[in-house]
């Protein structure tokens, strides 16, 4: 069963930088329009629409056997959201910290002149979780999904 999110992301450019040096991360910049909508006076923005997962994978209530992750993952996104004219950011985001030995969660959406730069990673730090790690890991990714699925409020100036 495959952990990729379920949404698909339209990029109108991406940029692949190449690697030699595996030790480095692997890197894709993308440039995208769209991925929001509007409600009333506002405009929502998914920053990570598509790029992690939507709904929570660990469905059942309870697990006999471990969870295989395959290999220890972490996952790293930056997007810069340029706020258009005639709107504001009212809506602060809090920041997310969640790091204990099993995952590791930060979320971070900063105000820098009329742009919103967002930042955020995940880490599952194990590859093989055991039995008594699910519930934990559960919750974890239910923290993934609401933290990154959570749209970006920008409402029209008065």
């Amino acid at each position: 069963r495959s952990f990729m999110p379920s949404d698909h992301v339209l990029a109108d450019s991406a940029e692949f930088e190449a690697q030699t040096d595996l030790s480095r991360l692997f890197g894709i910049n993308m440039s995208s329009k769209g991925q929001m909508e509007s409600v009333g006076n506002n405009i929502l923005v998914y920053p990570f629409k598509g790029l992690v997962f939507s709904t929570n994978p660990l469905k059942i209530p309870y697990r006999s056997y471990p969870v295989d992750m395959t290999y220890a993952l972490t996952r790293y996104f930056y997007v810069k959201i340029q706020i258009p004219d005639g709107y504001v950011w009212k809506d602060p985001v809090k920041d997310v910290t969640l790091n204990n030995a099993l995952v590791e969660l930060n979320y971070k959406v900063r105000l820098l002149k009329n742009q919103l730069v967002v930042g955020g990673l995940y880490t599952f730090k194990k590859p093989v979780y055991q039995n008594n790690e699910y519930f934990d890991l559960k919750d974890a990714f239910s923290a993934i999904v609401s933290t990154f699925n959570n749209p970006i409020v920008l409402s029209r100036a008065p």
